[in-house]
């Protein structure tokens, strides 16, 4: 070889082979960059979830109390929605689990899949029946508001739907290889009786059906609003409180759509879905929060007298003639002291709405019960029984009885 061709070879080397050879580098660094990429995703999934959590933690707290103290004892719906809390945490556990794990084995390898099909396949159930429960305690706290045989329907048929849709899916996704089931196949494989493409419809649809249920709970609600001629300004106030507070849980099932776009069963299960999953812990962690804030109004009615104690001394003790007592934290629950025969006769479990309603929900039954009451505290005790007696009931139409229809 001449210098001539050898100089040529040079240059052509140079020319073809340096793009490549940098070409090379630069997608092992685009590698680096996708996993560093998808690391702090999961730093801020994980940071984000530990805010939200706890504060559901807490609004449930808040709810058992009120409850335990208004109420006297729990209900159905308090331990439905304790019982989807906790199902979620489990899962938040999995899918805490699963994303760091994954980053210890190859992508898309054997071995990921043997060591994080199962622990994947459970954290789906968990969602499954977190959310399912969920629905439940948000669908009896508006059949409690419901008046009319109608709005209970609007109530039910939405809860039994969403029920079997979730649950169908739920067996889809087990079941979509056959028996006996294989975590392994159901993730990655392409060759069961199901197509691996069926991710996609499923997750749309529940995630299409959770929104939908909340804004169909909100008509009840609309409805108050739109009819009830009566209502204060605080009362109109509640219930769009609950309006929005209904559609709280539906905003991240509509943020999550666009991921179920694309997503299926195969090599890349572990690369599309955390997203996916992560909104789904959201969205059933949000649903606590507003189903937990939207029964909170009388904490609201022990923390008041504590920042105005100051405004309503009375005018005797003021200037040192003496006058009743002061009343104590336990007595939150009226506006002035009753005697032991009024106390008794208030009886908390036939009080109607749900607490965030103020004095809407309140039937001729209950008028009639407080205009004998007031009758037979005016022959008994004379005016000042009578005045108690109204005292009483304002106090009580506030608060607007935690418990309603469905605590009898």
């Amino acid at each position: 070889m001449s210098r001539l061709e050898y100089r040529n070879w040079l240059l052509y080397t140079f020319a073809v082979g340096a793009p490549l050879v940098l070409h090379g580098h630069l997608l092992e660094d685009m590698d680096t960059q996708e996993d560093r990429s998808a690391h702090v995703k999961s730093i801020v999934y994980i940071a984000f979830l530990s805010i939200v959590l706890p504060v559901a933690t807490i609004a449930i707290g808040l709810r058992i109390w009120i409850r335990l103290r208004v109420v006297g004892a729990l209900r159905k719906d308090d331990y439905i929605l304790i019982l989807a809390h906790t199902i979620n945490l489990l899962c938040t556990g999995f899918w805490m689990y699963v994303q760091v794990r994954e980053s210890k084995y190859e992508p898309r390898s054997p071995e990921l899949f043997a060591a994080l099909a199962i622990p994947f396949i459970i954290c789906i159930g968990c969602y499954v029946f977190a959310s399912l429960f969920v629905k439940i305690a948000i669908g009896l706290f508006f059949l409690r508001i419901a008046q009319k045989k109608w709005q209970k329907y609007i109530v039910l048929v939405p809860i039994w739907v969403y029920s079997i849709c979730i649950v169908l899916t739920l067996s889809i996704f087990v079941f979509r290889c056959g028996l006996p089931i294989n975590a392994i196949a159901i993730l990655g494989s392409n060759n069961c009786y199901i197509n691996a493409g069926i991710e996609q419809p499923l997750g749309l649809n529940i995630a299409s059906l959770n929104a939908v249920c909340d804004w169909i709970f909100a008509a009840i609600p609309i409805h108050l609003l739109l009819t009830s001629g009566r209502m204060s300004r605080d009362s109109k106030l509640s219930i769009c409180c609950i309006i929005a507070l209904a559609a709280a849980g539906s905003v991240v099932s509509i943020i999550r759509l666009p991921y179920f776009i694309g997503s299926t069963f195969d090599v890349r299960v572990f690369e599309t879905n955390p997203v996916i999953l992560f909104l789904s812990i959201l969205e059933t962690a949000v649903g606590t929060i507003a189903i937990s804030l939207a029964t909170l109004k009388p904490l609201l009615r022990i923390i008041r007298p504590m920042i105005k104690a100051d405004a309503h001394v009375p005018e005797g003790i003021a200037q040192g003639q003496g006058g009743p007592p002061p009343k104590c934290r336990t007595d939150w629950l009226y506006t002035t002291k009753t005697d032991r025969l009024t106390s008794r006769d208030i009886d908390l479990r036939h009080m109607r709405g749900v607490g965030i309603l103020p004095d809407i929900t309140l039937d001729a039954t209950n008028v009639t019960r407080d205009d004998d009451a007031r009758e037979q505290g005016k022959d008994s005790r004379g005016g000042s029984a009578v005045t108690t007696m109204r005292s009483t009931r304002i106090e009580i139409g506030s608060i607007d009885g935690i418990v309603g229809k469905g605590y009898h």
